[in-house]
């Protein structure tokens, strides 16, 4: 029998947290959580979005968080923008059936009685 890959664990565990809470509102720290790193991570999260499993929401942040923004004696504004990006991962509608019913593949197998079944009446049963 194949041994798993370490990135199917990871996928694993990405999908599982992302049916039971419905989001990764911190990659680096579920990564963490993981014991993987974050380039591991985002490899498997690109691939699941890739194929439509995933997808992202962005929001973003603009001031650094050692310089807050200051005003002056003048009325003058000081900050110091900095970019920060924060990417939320959420399972789309289509993989939610998925981890609902399982995979096309296995709604198939499963519809398969033990006697056995001709394709036309699978697929009636699947209304193709």
């Amino acid at each position: 029998m194949a041994e798993r890959s370490p990135a199917a664990d990871v996928e694993a565990g990405l999908l599982a947290h992302l049916n039971s809470t419905g989001e990764v509102s911190d990659s680096r720290s579920f990564a963490s959580s993981l014991g993987v790193s974050h380039l591991e991570l985002e490899g498997v999260i690109k691939s699941l979005s890739a194929f439509r499993i995933v997808d992202s929401t962005v929001r973003s942040s603009s001031f650094h968080p050692r310089y807050p923004p200051t005003r002056r004696p003048d009325g003058l504004l000081l900050a110091f923008p900095q970019d920060i990006i924060k990417e939320t991962w959420v399972l789309t509608d289509e993989a939610k059936g998925y981890a609902a019913r399982g995979s096309p593949e296995a709604q198939l197998v499963a519809a398969i009685p033990p006697e056995g079944a001709s394709k036309d009446a699978l697929k009636v049963s699947f209304c193709l």
